[in-house]
């Protein structure tokens, strides 16, 4: 099976660097065949056993923090669950959209239905748009993410961190 690797917070400014030759490197060091990785946002598709997936995460932060001295959080999905996040999209059919700003927060775990309520009362006063599907959160910034003063910070304390990738580099994490 093909499973995709998502790093939260590197390659950002000076901190944590991790140059995606170096996370190819650490992916096949733990035994991933066929690593291939997309833009330096650490983004790595590779072949995998599905026994294998549950400690991969835990196995993979290890990894980064020996080689590279930080550990950033990692996100896993099947390819499989990348296509099933791209079917999902609730903005789907939409013309008004770009969508570079169309962003997917990947979750490590589902949040509940008090939290995801709670996130979304927050959210109301905003011309953003946000959706909970599952593990996911779907957020589109009509005026571009760098303009928001939606609370991200405190929705994110209620829904977990993950790590959010714009809607083009997702789907074409449905393909490497």
């Amino acid at each position: 099976m093909v499973a995709i690797a998502l790093l939260r917070a590197i390659n950002v400014g000076r901190r944590n660097k991790l140059p995606m030759a170096q996370w190819k490197s650490i992916c096949e060091s733990l035994g991933l065949s066929n690593v291939r990785t997309y833009i330096q946002s650490g983004n790595a598709a590779f072949e995998i056993s599905k026994a294998d997936l549950k400690s991969l995460t835990e196995r993979m932060e290890e990894a980064i923090e020996k080689a590279c001295g930080f550990r950033p959080p990692v996100i896993v999905r099947t390819q499989q669950e990348v296509v099933e996040v791209v079917r999902r999209n609730p903005f789907a059919g939409r013309t008004d959209l770009t969508p570079g700003y169309l962003l997917v927060n990947f979750l490590p775990s589902q949040p509940t239905s008090d939290a995801i309520s709670e996130a979304l009362k927050l959210a109301e006063p905003f011309p953003e748009e946000l959706h909970v599907l599952g593990r996911e959160i779907y957020t589109y910034y009509p005026n571009g993410r760098g303009t928001t003063k939606l609370p991200t910070a405190r929705i994110e304390r209620l829904l977990g961190s993950g790590t959010e990738r714009n809607w083009n580099t997702v789907q074409i994490l449905t393909t490497l």
